[in-house]
């Protein structure tokens, strides 16, 4: 099964982590919150295939020592996967929940307020993915839940994006509806997800 890691750091150590992500064949992406107590989140993202959840936060946690080891202060670990692995009656169990990602461009500030809108009416929330290869500066809209089934999980997500498209909203192509099975340190959306 595909796992996608997330080992975020320290935002101050900027230009040490993109030295250490070339060295080591990782991509490094920094992350802007439109709010909350941690607007700034600069990590490491890499795909796995590994044939458990456990094997999965093996291989994250040394990817998080590895960056220890290199100077770099690791603040959180975050292990993912695709929800089409799970049926639809399925609930997060302890600290797991659902997290639905998508871009979603604008051309001008009136929609921008208009996408703030929507998410906020769903609950969800935007970032600006602010670094990355692509050096992209579109809008990602999240929306997370846990203590209900993938099937309502899906039809949440569903009336949230037909709100968003019946705006007028160009969607990207790709959704990420993605479980989050392991996060050592979710407080680090305080104010923001949380």
């Amino acid at each position: 099964m595909l796992y996608e890691i997330h080992v975020t750091v320290d935002e101050s150590q900027y230009l040490l982590l993109k030295r250490v992500a070339a060295d080591e064949k990782l991509t490094s992406i920094m992350i802007r919150n439109e709010y909350g107590q941690n607007p700034f989140q600069l990590m490491i993202t890499r795909w796995t295939d590994k044939e458990s959840v456990e094997a999965a936060i093996v291989k994250a946690k040394e990817i998080a020592k590895m960056l220890q080891s290199k100077g770099l202060r690791v603040i959180r670990t975050k292990v993912e996967t695709e929800i089409a692995n799970f049926s639809d009656d399925f609930v997060p169990l302890g600290e797991e929940y659902f997290e639905f990602h998508m871009k979603v461009p604008f051309s001008d500030g009136n929609k921008y307020e208009r996408l703030q809108e929507i998410c906020k009416s769903h609950d969800a929330k935007i970032s600006i993915l602010i670094q990355s290869k692509a050096l992209e500066f579109i809008p990602i809209c999240t929306l997370r839940f846990d203590q209900c089934t993938k099937k309502e999980a899906v039809e949440r997500r569903s009336k949230w994006i037909d709100s968003i498209r019946e705006a007028g909203f160009p969607l990207s192509a790709k959704m990420h509806s993605e479980l989050c099975v392991y996060d050592d340190n979710r407080a680090l959306d305080q104010g923001w997800l949380n």
